[in-house]
């Protein structure tokens, strides 16, 4: 008679931390950013895809705003709205690059990419 041994592996969801606090300043105050969230994922990549799309400035500069008060929802979109362009561009590349977005779209995009030219693995 064999007696089998039962592993269990446990993964803390809750005591996972962020590895760096992300904070900018504006409006002499600080700002955290959020972390990323699969529905804030979703929500920016459907966003990203419509920059691409954005008939007018207008439109372009609302999907932006949108997704940067998603990364950082102590400032307003008022705030935003004031910013000089160029700083609301650089907000943006910074949010994206520092939540993790840019670097997931990629990993999803290759993936994509790699499924669609080898049909045959895709699963």
């Amino acid at each position: 008679m064999t007696t089998q041994e039962t592993k269990t592996q446990f993964l803390d969801l809750d005591a996972l931390l962020p590895a760096v606090e992300v904070t900018v300043k504006l409006g002499g105050k600080s700002h955290k950013l959020k972390q990323l969230s699969v529905q804030d994922f979703v929500a920016n990549t459907a966003d990203q895809q419509k920059l691409g799309e954005a008939s007018t400035l207008a439109a372009e500069v609302e999907t932006v705003v949108r997704m940067l008060h998603r990364a950082f929802p102590s400032i307003t979109v008022e705030m935003f709205n004031e910013l000089e362009l160029a700083k609301l561009y650089k907000l943006l590349s910074f949010a994206l690059e520092q939540n993790g977005s840019d670097k997931a779209s990629k990993e999803v995009a290759a993936e994509a990419k790699s499924d669609d030219e080898n049909p045959q693995t895709a699963a």
